[in-house]
């Protein structure tokens, strides 16, 4: 009996060392710049070129873009901390009917779901990417840096649902009628 509890102690005692030491390690690695997500730079200053936020990139970069979170189009989303709706919002009973396109942003992440609600879909798309764009204050080059994805529901369009589709004039976009 002695021995088992013996055995057991060293066990508990491995296993606390082991979880210890992980932690350690993990906590000292960082794999993201060194930037804080959302970072305000002095409006307008000429290193910025009038852009004061600082985003991460796909590419694990970063990107300066406008404060869009304060832009009037932009409203935090109410049932999701450190979510934001921008441009077109849903009716008060959470309805998205002839909505063109729906976009919300992750400030932890920095991510950007953009949702196609209407046919036709190219066009449509082109909106969203014009409405971003402007937003953010990004060349079409920058926009495919974003960490985002573009894609339709089911319901508007069943064989281009569950894909992501890009924005047009990124390199890898889908084609779109």
């Amino acid at each position: 009996m002695k021995k088992i509890l013996i055995i057991l102690a060293g066990l508990i005692l491995a296993l606390i060392l082991a979880v210890g030491i992980y932690y350690v390690f993990t906590l000292q690695r960082n794999p993201e710049p060194a930037i804080t997500p959302g970072a305000v730079f002095p409006s307008g200053s000429t290193s910025t070129g009038g852009l004061d936020t600082m985003i991460y990139a796909s590419d694990g970069g970063s990107l300066r873009v406008r404060n869009f979170v304060t832009d009037e189009s932009v409203k935090p989303d109410t049932a999701n901390q450190g979510y934001y709706l921008l441009g077109y919002q849903p009716a008060s009973d959470g309805g998205t009917e002839n909505l063109p396109y729906l976009i919300e942003y992750i400030s932890e992440t920095n991510y950007f779901g953009i949702s196609i609600q209407k046919e036709p879909l190219g066009e449509t798309r082109k909106m969203a990417e014009q409405y971003l764009q402007k937003t953010l204050g990004l060349t079409e080059d920058k926009m495919c840096s974003l960490r985002y994805q573009l894609s339709v529901p089911d319901s508007v369009n069943s064989h281009y649902a569950g894909q992501n589709l890009g924005f047009s004039f990124c390199p890898d976009a889908v084609k779109l009628p």
